[in-house]
Order: C-alpha cells, then sequence, then structure tokens
C-alpha cells in the first residue's frame, strides 16, 4: 500500500509541475516572446516538482528520524520512541548495506553492522540524523572498504545486499 501512495505522490507532483509550467508559458507568452518564456515555463514545471517532492511530500519529520551517534567505543542509533540500539566498534565482524526498492518515498537504504557479541545486527537508517559519521568511522577504524559497494548500494533502486567490509 505504501508503494502505491508514493507512486500517486510522485505523479501528482508531476502533474503539478507541468499544469503550473504551462500555465506560467501562457500567461508569460501574453507579455513576451515565446522563445522567453518557455525557458521560464521549464524552470516553473522543475521547481514546483521538487517543490512537492522533495519538501512536502518527502519532508522528514525531524520528531520521527532516528540519531546516529557514534562515540569511541560504541556507536548507538536512538529511535523517537525512547527506544535505542548500540554496538560495540571492536566487535564488528561485518558492515554491508541493504537496499530497497521502496525509494523513494520510504526508506531504502540501511547500513547493517553485524558482531560476533550478538544475535541481530545493528541496522542504520541512511536518513538518520548524523549517517554522515559513518563514513568517519568507515576511514578511521576498518581497513579495505569496499568503496566500489558503497557506490554501487548508493545507486542502487532495487532490493539487494552490498558487503562492505567483512574482518
Amino acid at each position: 500500500m505504501k508503494k502505491v501512495i508514493a507512486i500517486c505522490l510522485f505523479w501528482l507532483s508531476l502533474a503539478t509541475g507541468i499544469v503550473a509550467g504551462i500555465a506560467v508559458y501562457e500567461w508569460l507568452s501574453q507579455y513576451m516572446h515565446r522563445g522567453f518564456s518557455a525557458p521560464l515555463g521549464i524552470l516553473v514545471f522543475v521547481a514546483t516538482h521538487w517543490l512537492l517532492s522533495v519538501k512536502v511530500f518527502l519532508r522528514p519529520s525531524e520528531k520521527s528520524t532516528p540519531v546516529l551517534t557514534i562515540g569511541e567505543n560504541k556507536m548507538k542509533i536512538s529511535y523517537p520512541s525512547g527506544e535505542f540500539d548500540e554496538i560495540a566498534i571492536l566487535d564488528i565482524t561485518k558492515i554491508e548495506i541493504v537496499t530497497t526498492d521502496d525509494g523513494p518515498w520510504n526508506e531504502d537504504l540501511w547500513w547493517v553492522f553485524s558482531s560476533k557479541n550478538r544475535e541481530e545486527p545493528l541496522c542504520v537508517p541512511q536518513l538518520s540524523l548524523g549517517n554522515e559519521r559513518i563514513f568517519n568511522l568507515l576511514e578511521s577504524r576498518f581497513t579495505s572498504v569496499d568503496m566500489r559497494a558503497i557506490q554501487k548500494a548508493m545507486g542502487s533502486t532495487s532490493n539487494a545486499k552490498f558487503e562492505v567490509w567483512s574482518s
């Protein structure tokens, strides 16, 4: 159901952008040469579609966004509900990126940190606050990180798993 809603919102923002772009084009055509009004109409289309897609439909609520903190020895993901999960950095045995086809309106990329002392891995959503610190952690604590796997994962739009590092 989420996927259907996401697709509907995408098409709604696209249609609204097209209508706004055509309306601006037609309105400006009355006052200036059509050659000048066409780029402005296209600009309005792109801006309207972007505003609706990114700023309205995709806007993550800070109240519902998880927060990632990385300390000297531990990594912790905290959820707005008060729940949290943490992992000892020295115990990490594997780092993967899991992608889904749920994007762009739902979380579609997860960092997965497996540990020798835990049954379940620590999963960090890409849109969590502080996720940019993962790259600092990879650079400082883990050697031979597969940057190609990260690059492929960041461009993936399907259900897939990419191994970034393992001990």
